[in-house]
């Protein structure tokens, strides 16, 4: 077959068991070696850099904490809430997505699971501690819904509304990443010589596919991914903001290497890369002028919306994979929305 985003020559390879699928792959093939695309590509060198810098960010991440507990700084209680959060999601994820059948996973797996919960809580905490009291400091309107949040005041005004903003946003991104699938086409470039496997923009996750239990996890999964990806964000921006000593040159240099980031190896550069800049525009705008919350609930609709969704409504997989995500972004929006009139009659007698 031909890749829709990149017009690449690939094979699809896909394996079932006892009438469930269980594997898929895309694999690219040269056109003119018919090999596999097995050599050193774009994406491989994306992913290095990737790991590059989240190894930075934890070692800057671990010094940050302890410079803040040793005098006694940073929101502790907040930090262990959001660590158990963590924990719970990441637990109830592993365990509806690692067995293969409706049965608990054996004892290895479980651990195996468990450890992997503990760590992401442990990061998670690490970077909220590392960067809330610099942040309070700097940018102290970025937490505040965010710390009403973990404070258990869920039902203020101000967590509505970052609530309904980001979800906002979220639909609103993503619809300009189809850009990214679409204007190839509309500008008729032709296919690009396959250098390696080339990833769909904004990739969307198989495994809902598998069963409705498999759905449930990936909202867990999908909450994770929301909150580390916000969490990372703001503490980029915090040590962009200290070693730049500007705010914009910061948020400049985060666009310029988030847009890079997401268009290097990736179908068109001169059609991805302007929008990924302009998604990345908005996520620091999002962060910037509404705050964390608002970035967290943003990342968790794109998300949802990389669901395998599908027009057909009646479709076996349509339940899980098309209704249950666009419930889940309704009820955020129906809810923020909600939470915005702080307790006024939705219709007013006039």
């Amino acid at each position: 077959g031909v890749c829709p985003w990149s017009g690449c020559p690939v094979r699809l390879e896909a394996a079932a068991l006892r009438g469930r699928p269980v594997y898929f792959r895309i694999v690219p093939v040269d056109p003119e070696t018919k090999s596999h695309g097995l050599r050193e590509s774009p994406s491989t060198a994306r992913a290095y850099l990737k790991i590059s810098v989240f190894l930075l960010l934890v070692t800057a991440a671990g010094l940050l904490a302890r410079h803040n507990l040793l005098r006694g700084r940073g929101d502790r209680r907040g930090g262990l809430r959001l660590a158990w959060y963590m924990l719970v999601a990441y637990t109830l994820y592993w365990l509806l997505h690692g067995g293969r059948a409706a049965r608990p996973p054996p004892w290895p797996v479980l651990i195996m699971g468990l450890e992997m919960a503990v760590f992401v809580a442990i990061l998670l905490w690490l970077f909220y501690i590392a960067l809330e009291p610099f942040v309070r400091r700097l940018w102290p309107e970025t937490l505040v819904s965010w710390n009403r949040l973990l404070a258990g005041r869920w039902r203020d005004p101000l967590v509505g509304r970052d609530v309904l903003v980001g979800a906002a946003f979220g639909v609103v991104t993503k619809l300009l990443w189809q850009l990214a699938v679409l204007a190839p086409a509309w500008l008729g470039l032709g296919p690009a010589r396959p250098t390696g496997p080339q990833p769909a923009p904004f990739g969307t996750s198989l495994r809902p596919l598998l069963g409705g239990r498999y759905c449930v996890a990936e909202l867990f999964h999908c909450q994770m991914v929301a909150v580390a990806y916000g969490l990372t964000l703001l503490l980029m921006l915090l040590l962009l903001r200290v070693i730049l000593r500007r705010q914009r040159l910061a948020a400049g240099v985060y666009i310029v290497y988030a847009a890079s980031l997401a268009s290097f190896g990736e179908g068109y550069p001169l059609v991805s890369c302007p929008i990924a800049a302009a998604a990345s525009a908005i996520v620091v705008l999002l962060l910037t002028r509404f705050g964390l919350l608002a970035v967290v609930t943003y990342w968790l609709v794109r998300m949802l919306l990389s669901f395998p969704m599908t027009a057909n409504l009646s479709a076996w997989q349509a339940g899980g994979t098309t209704l249950l995500p666009l419930a889940a972004i309704l009820a955020l929006a129906v809810c923020g929305f909600y939470l915005t009139q702080a307790g006024r009659p939705l219709i007013r007698d006039t």
